[in-house]
C-alpha cells in the first residue's frame, strides 16, 4: 500500500519527535520483523525504536498515543508471530539496551531485555535459589513478568518482590508483588 504524502509527512514527525528522545541511530524504518523473533518470520515494523532506559521508554509511550500511532513493547520476540504484512505501528525494542542485571546480597534487580536463563544464571552464580524453573524459558524478564512465566511448579509470582511498570499512559509505577496481582499464566 502506497502511503499519501500527508501520511509520509505524520510519519516523519513522529521520527523526528522519537529520533529527539533515543538519538538517530535508535530508529528505525521498515525494519524487519523477522529478525527480532524466534520464528523468524514476519514483515517490517513502520517504525524500530530502541530506548537506553526506563524513562525513554516512556516518553516513546506517551509520543505513540499523543499521535495515535499503535505501538508494542518487544522483548527477546519468542512466542511471537509477526504478520507478513508487518505491523503497521512502533515497535519498541528493550533487548538491545535494557538488559543489565545486578546482585544486592539476596536481591537480583534486572531490567525488562534481560534474558530470563541470564538472571537465572545469576541466581546460581549468588548462591540464591528459587529462579531453577526460569533456567529454560526463552524470554525476557519482561515477558516473563507480564505473562507470569513459570515451569516446574515455580513461577515469577513466587520470585518477584516488586517492578517499575509502565502503565499504558506512559507513567512509570512502582508494584509491590501483590499489587501486579499475578496468578496463573496472567
Amino acid at each position: 500500500m502506497t502511503k499519501t504524502k500527508r501520511e509520509r509527512s505524520a510519519d516523519m514527525d513522529i521520527r523526528n519527535r522519537m529520533e529527539q528522545v533515543v538519538s538517530k541511530e535508535n530508529v528505525l524504518t521498515e525494519e524487519p520483523m523477522k529478525q527480532h523473533t524466534t520464528f523468524q518470520a514476519g514483515g517490517s515494523a513502520r517504525l524500530f525504536v530502541m530506548p537506553r532506559n526506563e524513562v525513554e521508554t516512556a516518553q516513546l509511550v506517551r509520543i505513540c498515543r499523543e499521535e495515535s500511532v499503535d505501538w508494542f513493547i518487544l522483548g527477546r520476540g519468542s512466542n511471537l508471530l509477526v504478520s507478513d504484512k508487518g505491523y503497521d505501528g512502533v515497535v519498541i525494542w528493550l533487548q538491545k539496551y535494557l538488559n543489565q542485571c545486578h546482585t544486592d546480597g539476596t536481591e537480583i534487580s534486572a531490567q525488562a531485555g534481560v534474558m530470563l536463563p541470564a538472571v537465572a544464571r545469576e541466581a546460581q552464580r549468588c548462591g540464591l535459589s528459587g529462579l531453577e524453573f526460569a533456567s529454560g524459558i526463552p524470554g525476557t524478564v519482561g515477558g516473563a513478568l507480564t505473562m507470569n512465566a513459570g515451569a516446574y511448579g515455580g513461577d515469577m509470582s513466587q520470585v518477584v518482590k516488586e517492578a517499575v511498570v509502565l502503565t499504558e499512559d506512559g507513567a512509570l509505577r512502582r508494584m509491590a508483588r501483590e499489587e501486579l496481582m499475578l496468578s496463573y499464566r496472567h
